[in-house]
């Protein structure tokens, strides 16, 4: 073979190679996964505090997944991270959620080891819950 046409054969691997790593990078989402989007709904609204004075939030996901994890962290002032107030960790076999309520039970998912128990939510409290989804991660801040 001549050196042009060694030469064609490089310019052509060559355009291969950027076509697809432009393809993963653009189509796919191996490089910059899609972020979970989190909504949170203080549903009090329906309750009087007489009869449920815990509050009653409600966590929903813009898709049906498989959570890794989740936690919910209590806001100090300042908007720094304070101390864990829930926390759930996936095991292989758990159920794909789309919604869930605060400190409920997830199907397949159980606190850590070392996670301190469950806290109740303080009213007039900021809160930030974080969760993961494989690679796909969200969060949302809430107020009780």
């Amino acid at each position: 073979m001549s050196e042009s046409g060694n030469q064609r054969v490089y310019v052509w691997i060559t355009l291969l190679v950027v076509t697809a790593g432009a393809y993963v990078t653009f189509f796919t989402d191996l490089v910059f996964p899609p972020e979970l989007e989190v909504y949170a709904e203080d549903l009090d609204t329906l309750r009087s505090d007489e009869e449920y004075p815990i509050p009653f939030i409600v966590f929903a996901l813009s898709d049906r997944v498989q959570l890794s994890s989740l936690e919910v962290v209590k806001l100090e002032s300042g908007g720094e991270d304070g101390p864990v107030v829930w926390s759930l960790e996936a095991d292989p076999a758990a159920m794909e959620v789309d919604k869930f309520v605060y400190g409920s039970t997830i199907s397949g998912m159980a606190p850590p080891d070392d996670a301190p128990p469950r806290e109740r939510l303080e009213r007039g409290q900021r809160y930030r819950l974080e969760v993961r989804s494989g690679r796909r991660k969200g969060s949302v801040e809430f107020g009780v």
